[in-house]
């Protein structure tokens, strides 16, 4: 299953705590929020895991990516190498060392991009809760700057 593959590589990697992801508490949502922005940012350095395939409103995490996530068997998981497709070496120079609000930003960013939303940053910010516009425009240009040049599928910003 590619979506265990990928889990398993970003576990490998110390992008994220298994053992955090089923905690019934707040760090285990903040930790299962994170690995699905892992999932989807992954798109865009040669891993589609198909869960973005019909656009709906800006939600970056669809229903069939949440069941599948929380389907997954955790005691598979396993160092793997980087799953068949990943263009392994742009995709951590992207997101390794990345806090949860970069990645959370950098994702939404990327999803109203490839919905066909122009959104500025001051628009961003409106989507998002405890943010302040530096951080968001600090992200904004992070995205022009490291995703799009390694991303070709990636849209314009």
């Amino acid at each position: 299953m590619p979506l265990l593959e990928l889990v398993s590589y970003l576990s490998g990697k110390g992008l994220i705590d298994v053992s955090k992801l089923t905690e019934d508490s707040g760090d285990g949502l903040h930790s299962r929020l994170e690995a699905l922005q892992y999932v989807y940012l992954a798109k865009y350095f040669g891993l589609d895991l198909g869960y973005w395939d019909k656009p709906d409103g800006y939600d970056l995490y669809p229903y069939r990516l949440q069941d599948d996530f929380f389907a997954l068997d955790l005691a598979k998981v396993a160092p793997r190498p980087a799953p068949p497709g990943l263009r392994e070496a742009d995709y951590l120079s992207v997101v390794s060392g990345r806090d949860y609000g970069w990645l959370h930003i950098a994702a939404l960013i990327m999803r109203q991009k490839e919905l066909g939303r122009n959104y500025s940053p001051g628009q961003i910010d409106f989507m998002t809760y405890g943010y302040k516009l530096e951080f968001i425009t600090s992200v904004y240009e992070d995205v022009r700057r490291l995703i799009l040049p390694l991303a070709p599928a990636a849209p314009a910003v």
